[in-house]
């Protein structure tokens, strides 16, 4: 099932403290436990992530690089989950 809100595909980032915050709000939902009704807000969190590394994320390494690893297990589990690999197998329909 997709995420129920849309997460703009590139989400402009023209300064590190758009970044910081955009990162800050994304570590809050992958920090929360995996259940049927959080499912939602984690995955929403990584398309964020996504969005931000394509609207110009990298452009402020220091700050992406050392946020990531902060979040780095937290990461690696929604994206092992099996729901993250039903949504892929979906969307390759």
């Amino acid at each position: 099932m997709p995420p129920k809100s849309k997460i703009p595909s590139v989400i402009e980032c023209h300064s590190e403290s758009t970044l910081r915050e955009e990162l800050e709000y994304a570590r809050a939902s992958l920090s929360l436990a995996e259940t049927e009704e959080t499912w939602d807000t984690i995955l929403n969190a990584l398309l964020r992530i996504i969005a931000l590394l394509k609207g110009g994320a990298c452009e402020y390494p220091t700050i992406l690089t050392s946020s990531i690893r902060s979040m780095y297990r937290s990461i690696s589990s929604a994206a092992a989950s099996e729901r993250s690999r039903s949504l892929l197998l979906l969307s390759s329909v």
